[in-house]
């Protein structure tokens, strides 16, 4: 991006840290959202609650 757009050059290059930290912190996010599915079968979803039964079946929980 900086040989397309030599001008914005000290602005990209400052705001370069944000990939490297997202590198790190989207799997550490991945696994710990996989983990929460092993254990609960209760999504948040539009402040709303829901329970998981069955495949077929979904509880609304209240808050």
């Amino acid at each position: 991006m900086t040989e397309a757009l030599p001008a914005g050059r000290s602005q990209i290059t400052g705001q370069a840290w944000i990939y490297v930290l997202l590198t790190v912190l989207v799997p550490f996010l991945y696994a710990v959202n996989f983990v929460n599915s092993l254990i609960t079968r209760k999504i948040r979803w539009r402040s709303m609650a829901y329970e998981l039964i069955s495949p077929e079946q979904t509880r609304i929980v209240p808050l």
